[in-house]
């Protein structure tokens, strides 16, 4: 499709998007992720602590594993990683679309600084994504689904902690769009905006302080129910 449309949309080459996909079967937790977004699980551990446990792979160069893989696979080529990033231009590793980070064809629908240069190997970003299959138990508690977003603001365990926190007061309430309501203020914060301040800035200025986020919350038990809250800039 990108190939089809490149010609009249040049734009398109550059686009691409995580995925996060998680099935729960009975008491198995199957999850598929491609990049960079996280399930972060909420459990019991021996001393009744709540815990949390990262069920998925960070699929950037800033997961050692990951940039060993991206660099075996292309050992011709001395300037894979630049400034942390794929040829300068991205850190995650996996991904769909990123289509001038695949085919040489694609990158030369780029003009300028925007063409990357020593295209020598590509493709530089896959698209197989790593699984894995979680056996729930009684001390597992929620599951936190989210996008890259959420975590530059909160550690996992401060996601687990302001969803517990939440959960324990609002038995009712919704946890993934009270997790965003956090974000978004920490990110006033940092900037020294009131929260006000923050929700008017126009929606193409946003990125500058706060990222795409999708939050999703999977609670576990006999009381499963999903909530789910996105904020789009």
């Amino acid at each position: 499709m990108v190939e089809q449309e490149m010609e009249e949309r040049p734009d398109l080459v550059s686009v691409g998007s995580c995925v996060l996909v998680t099935l729960l079967v009975g008491k198995d937790l199957y999850i598929m992720n491609l990049g960079d977004s996280r399930a972060v699980l909420a459990t019991y551990s021996g001393n009744k602590k709540l815990q949390a446990v990262q069920l998925t792979e960070d699929h950037t160069v800033d997961n050692e594993i990951e940039e060993a893989r991206l660099l075996s696979e292309h050992l011709d080529d001395p300037k894979i990683v630049i400034g942390g990033k794929i040829k300068g231009k991205l850190k995650v590793t996996r991904a769909l679309g990123v289509g001038y980070l695949k085919k040489e064809k694609l990158n030369d629908a780029l003009m300028g600084i925007l063409r990357v240069r020593n295209l020598l190997s590509p493709p530089y970003v896959s698209v197989e994504p790593s699984m894995r299959v979680h056996k729930i138990t009684e001390s597992d508690h929620f599951v936190i689904v989210a996008s890259d977003g959420l975590f530059d603001f909160f550690s996992n365990e401060e996601a687990i902690e302001l969803v517990h926190g939440f959960i324990a007061s609002n038995p009712c309430g919704d946890p993934a769009k009270y997790l965003l309501e956090r974000l978004v203020a920490k990110a006033a914060a940092r900037v020294g905006f009131t929260l006000e301040e923050l929700l008017n800035v126009p929606a193409g200025r946003k990125r500058r302080y706060h990222d795409d986020v999708t939050v999703m919350v999977i609670t576990l038990g006999t009381d499963q129910r999903t909530s789910k809250a996105s904020t789009f800039v």
